[in-house]
């Protein structure tokens, strides 16, 4: 019964082998916290060069001091600042919920005057109340939005995870 139990151990672990592998991380640590962000290939990613160039894309292959991010290599010591936004969150959820809201009420308050043969078509109201709507979208949206300075006390690294 253990030599049964061991060779479908053996079996098992034959088949997943190939699934396990090396894996590289790229990542930083927040400052006043302990917490660090991760970035594995696949991941999209936005990031600001020293040059100025601000550029998004999804992280292609890490290699030991450049990652490849489309099809440009970037090397660690060029990037400046890393941009990261909270996706899924409450307030990204209203950042969407008022766009849509602004992109919305106008043609739904213009047509209902419309029916009612109300003049004028667009009230001035409805132009205000549009345009806070979107106003209160994008700012939600830079509450969302997170810049972090890479730096000597925050330094962009590769973490290499291999056996």
């Amino acid at each position: 019964m253990k030599t049964c139990l061991k060779v479908i151990t053996a079996v098992i672990f034959c088949v997943f082998i190939k699934s396990v592998e090396a894996q590289k991380i790229l990542a930083f640590d927040k400052s006043g916290k302990v917490k660090r962000i991760r970035y594995y290939v696949g991941d999209p990613i936005t990031l600001k060069l020293k040059n100025g160039r601000k550029f998004s894309g999804q992280i292609k292959n890490i290699l030991e001091n450049s990652f490849i991010v489309g099809q440009k290599e970037v090397f660690l010591d060029s990037v400046l600042a890393i941009h990261t936004y909270k996706q899924g969150s409450i307030l990204d959820l209203v950042s969407r919920f008022c766009y849509a809201g602004g992109i919305a009420y106008i043609p739904l308050t213009s047509f209902n005057r419309l029916i009612n043969n109300d003049s004028p078509i667009v009230t001035r109201q409805a132009i205000n109340l549009t345009a806070g709507f979107w106003a209160s979208s994008f700012l939600f949206r830079e509450l969302i939005h997170r810049r972090y300075k890479i730096s000597e006390k925050r330094p962009l690294k590769i973490i290499d995870i291999s056996i």
